[in-house]
């Protein structure tokens, strides 16, 4: 796992060799309120996953449509 300032953003960037499950239920476990998947399978489209913690359902956004999310939720 690495963390990272990026923009005034605290990054936890967790490239560990595990199942994505667990990596989920750990960025639970230590409170990481948005969670942003960038997989194999959206990425050739230009699109991530977004989740937001507590929140059932995970949107499918462009690089675009997260920035703008980000900025968003950032500025309440």
């Amino acid at each position: 796992m690495h963390f990272r300032k990026v923009r005034g953003l605290d990054i936890l960037y967790d490239d560990r060799d595990e199942r994505p499950g667990v990596k989920f239920k750990d960025a639970d476990l230590i409170g990481v309120p948005y969670r942003v998947i960038i997989g194999r399978k959206l990425l050739p489209e230009g699109k991530v996953e977004f989740k937001i913690r507590g929140q059932k359902d995970a949107e499918i956004l462009t690089l675009t449509e997260l920035d703008a999310k980000l900025k968003e939720l950032f500025a309440k």
